[in-house]
């Protein structure tokens, strides 16, 4: 992917895929010069963003989980 520039807005925008999605910050930079040294910044955070979401998974399921749990605990008495 890497950086573009929309129609009508002054900043630049770095894009990248994310697990599958589309992810696009704004590097806050109107001259391109600028915007490609912020870009080694945006790697590193899309990077965690593909890290992070598989804790993440498994934390709201476990939660999910142990609602089921309790709401067939509770239905029961």
């Amino acid at each position: 992917m890497g950086l573009f520039k929309k129609p009508g807005c002054k900043n630049w925008i770095y894009q990248c895929k994310v697990n599958g999605r589309l992810w696009s910050r704004s590097t806050g930079q109107s001259d391109n010069k600028r915007a490609e040294a912020r870009v080694p910044k945006l790697e590193r955070l899309a990077e965690l963003h593909r890290k992070q979401p598989l804790s993440c998974l498994k934390l709201k399921n476990a939660i999910v989980q142990e609602v089921h749990r309790l709401e067939l605990e509770v239905s029961k008495s």
